[in-house]
């Protein structure tokens, strides 16, 4: 390979900023810490012919007011992948990496919150996609998962092996039926429970009645082993206007969890932004969630943002975030006000 036959494209930028929490536990008894933040983010692409190397990396440094309430935390992120395209589709494989607080993850996964644990999340992957003909259009995936919970989390290790397939069928210009297959194997490490095994069936169809607007829905069934089956579907909208998004789902899923069981789980969302200025734009999001297995616990987020562009390289954001977490003995809520800049190099 000539070195010189490569068109390298490198982005990087760092994000620092404060947030003042007023219940991180999610308990009745709730306790207030400010957080401190610096992120520094790097991604490089490579480009020859119809091949295309990319890798991405982050860490995030927090620090706490409180480090019994929360701990101070380095996080890193990190992928590296390779995408090539041929003359009816793209082949892929990614690997990642990941730390991240549980207070974070389970917020949404299970509601478990109190311990300021950590998930550490690697995986490999691989994509393919292929067009049959004119109209019909084949996509493969799989993806070994295993996470490690540490810090006194109580979590399950887990790891995970996935296969997932969807044959899509454009009907008109407006209409696309689809149906997909997903196999997945929960291996819980830390038990004697033998491997969980999940089939998933859907059918669906997407819709696009206009330029602007984009609908999908689809309805199917999932089995556990020795469990049964649990009906499963989605439905979700995205409008963009001149200036401003409008976009909502509703979604049942059973899914892996960090309980070492799969669980179903109910989630409906709502997000809005609209562009104030060139430089500047606002927006909400609604995001309610119910776990109807294992930990049925209720939890509801409402978050607020506001960001302009400060010069060509800084950004700045102001946010608001409420919480709410309700189970069958504990309701909780929680609120966090913060601001953050960011400054973004210019590609090179």
């Amino acid at each position: 390979m000539q070195a010189n036959a490569l068109v390298v494209l490198q982005d990087a930028s760092v994000t620092l900023g404060t947030d003042f929490d007023t219940n991180p536990i999610m308990s009745e008894d709730s306790q207030s810490i400010w957080r401190y933040t610096i992120s520094p983010r790097y991604s490089i692409s490579a480009n020859q012919d119809q091949n295309r190397w990319y890798s991405n990396a982050a860490i995030r440094f927090q620090r706490s007011s409180d480090k019994e309430i929360s701990v101070d935390r380095e996080d890193p992120t990190i992928n590296i992948g390779w995408d090539r395209d041929y003359d009816r589709g793209r082949f892929g494989l990614i690997a990642n990496y990941n730390k991240t607080s549980t207070r974070i993850t389970e917020f949404d996964g299970t509601g478990l919150v109190v311990n300021d644990g950590s998930s550490t999340n690697r995986s490999v992957g691989a994509d393919w996609q292929h067009l049959l003909n004119e109209k019909l259009s084949l996509t493969l995936g799989s993806r070994l998962l295993k996470t490690k919970f540490s810090g006194g989390s109580g979590f399950t290790d887990l790891s995970i092996k996935s296969i997932n397939s969807s044959l899509s069928y454009s009907l008109t210009e407006s209409v696309s039926p689809f149906v997909q297959f997903g196999y997945t194997e929960l291996d819980n490490r830390a038990s004697n429970v033998d491997i969980i095994k999940s089939q998933n069936y859907m059918l669906g169809a997407n819709f696009t009645p206009s330029a602007n607007l984009n609908l999908t829905a689809a309805l199917g069934i999932t089995h556990i082993s020795d469990v049964g089956n649990s009906e499963v579907g989605n439905a979700s909208f995205n409008y963009l206007g001149e200036r401003y998004q409008f976009r909502g789902s509703a979604e049942r899923t059973v899914s892996a969890s960090s309980l070492g069981v799969f669980q179903e789980s109910d989630r409906y969302s709502l997000g809005y932004a609209y562009d104030l200025s060139e430089k500047s734009r606002i927006g909400t999001d609604f995001i309610l969630r119910k776990n109807n297995t294992v930990t049925d616990i209720k939890t509801r987020q409402l978050s607020g943002f506001y960001t302009r562009e400060l010069t060509e390289y800084w950004q700045m954001r102001l946010f608001l975030q409420l919480r709410e977490l309700d189970n069958v003995t504990v309701n909780a809520h929680g609120e966090t006000i913060g601001f953050t800049f960011t400054y973004n190099t210019p590609e090179f």
